[in-house]
């Protein structure tokens, strides 16, 4: 009988402590997705860098911020590295304080894209070429993306992408604004930032 009951008692704390175990689990927030940021290298440096971006919600929150308005106000943004600072709001604000911050290699993967004629477009990335315009691998394919949508000639690998950027120096295609000197670019041809495959569209069976 006492080892019945050890055996029900037993039994129940697994339950309980499954229980506890399974609502702290289901309690436990999911870790934000972190931002992406590209970022000017200072004079003399070389390659092409990206920062990512991992913020806290709690040190957002004691900040009186959302994740909401930090994605807002690094979406595109670029830094100059190991400057971190930034204004939400009219609020400057170190990012250091509220994320962590992780300075890498550009990422830029391979993305696929079809066109309206049923083609399919396998774009591969060079992030040493898109790193001269100074933004990320993701602004990359977003842009891209826009500019194939509508397409409808032969070669998507000459439609141009990346166009009115504002870009450093005088080496990449651009225009001048006369009031700020601002440089814009042009843009360039797809096939000069990524390798472009195309695979024609599937043959229809006929019935």
């Amino acid at each position: 009988m006492n080892d019945f009951r050890f055996g029900r008692f037993a039994v129940l704390l697994v339950i309980i402590c499954s229980s506890r175990c399974a609502s702290a689990v289901a309690e436990t927030p999911p870790k934000p997705k972190p931002f992406i940021a590209a970022v000017w290298l200072k004079l003399g440096a070389s390659g092409a860098k990206e920062v990512v971006i991992e913020p806290d919600p709690e040190k957002l929150k004691a900040n009186g911020l959302t994740l909401g308005q930090l994605g807002e106000a690094v979406k595109w943004k670029r830094f100059v590295a190991g400057e971190w600072r930034i204004s939400i709001d009219k609020n400057d604000l170190d990012l250091t304080a509220v994320a962590k911050l992780t300075v890498r290699e550009l990422q830029a993967p391979p993305f696929t894209v079809r066109l309206r004629d049923g083609r399919e477009v396998l774009i591969t990335p060079s992030p040493q070429e898109i790193g001269h315009y100074v933004v990320t691998g993701e602004y990359f394919e977003q842009d891209v993306r826009n500019e194939l949508a509508n397409f409808s000639g032969k070669d998507p690998g000459k439609v141009h992408v990346l166009a009115m950027i504002l870009v450093p120096g005088t080496v990449i295609p651009h225009l001048t604004e006369k009031d700020t000197m601002r440089h814009f670019s042009v843009g360039e041809p797809l096939e000069t930032f990524a390798k472009v495959e195309v695979r024609d569209k599937p043959a229809t069976t006929a019935r």
